[in-house]
C-alpha cells in the first residue's frame, strides 16, 4: 500500500540512563497515536528501553551544534 502519510514528534533527552526520551507518531490505523502533531508534545509516550538519536540544530548546519 502507498501514499500513506506520516508524522513524527522526537524528544531526544540526552544520553541513556540519564534522560528518558520520548515519542509521538501518527500514521495509518495502529500506528495513530491520540492526538494531532500540533499537540504531540502533550501526547509523546516515553520510551521504556532503549534510547532514539535526534539531530541537533538545523538548517545548513548539518546537525552540528
Amino acid at each position: 500500500m502507498g501514499n500513506q502519510n506520516f508524522a513524527i514528534y522526537a524528544e531526544d533527552r540526552d544520553n541513556p540512563g540519564i534522560g528518558t526520551d520520548r515519542l509521538w507518531l501518527s500514521g495509518p490505523g495502529s500506528l495513530d497515536m491520540a492526538g494531532v502533531l500540533s499537540t504531540a508534545k502533550n501526547n509523546a509516550a516515553e520510551l521504556t528501553g532503549g534510547d532514539i538519536a535526534v539531530p541537533h540544530g538545523g538548517g545548513k548546519g548539518g546537525g552540528k551544534k
